[in-house]
């Protein structure tokens, strides 16, 4: 039997803000706008790399049509934008239209080579 695929979490800007406090494992936050070509299009692809490293990676969406004052905040003037975290720290991103390929070759070397 083959077990449910947790889904990719949509948090807010509070939820994101816990999230830079120090979470050891990887997480990669998606920020997002309805309506939005680029985004549309990266949406399986998210969803795709999130089936494969699910059980290593923390994986949450932040939809900026809802929460605006992120996008002040860390000025996205461009979405998508994948923000790459761990410890509390943002060290990396990708944004815009990404292979899956590229994607899951970003997130395996971020993961056999963590951050300190």
């Amino acid at each position: 039997m083959k077990m449910a695929l947790p889904e990719i979490q949509s948090i807010t800007s509070d939820d994101f803000e816990r999230l830079l406090k120090g979470e050891e494992q990887l997480s990669i936050v998606e920020f997002a706008e309805e309506n939005n070509g680029s985004c549309d299009m990266m949406r399986p692809v998210f969803e795709r790399v999130h089936s494969v490293y699910h059980q290593r990676v923390f994986f949450a969406r932040i939809m900026l049509d809802v929460e605006d004052s992120l996008r002040q905040q860390y000025r996205i003037h461009r979405t998508p934008l994948y923000l790459f975290i761990r410890n509390g720290e943002i060290f990396d991103t990708l944004q815009g239209l990404i292979s899956v390929e590229k994607f899951l070759t970003h997130i395996k070397q971020h993961l056999d080579k963590p951050t300190q």
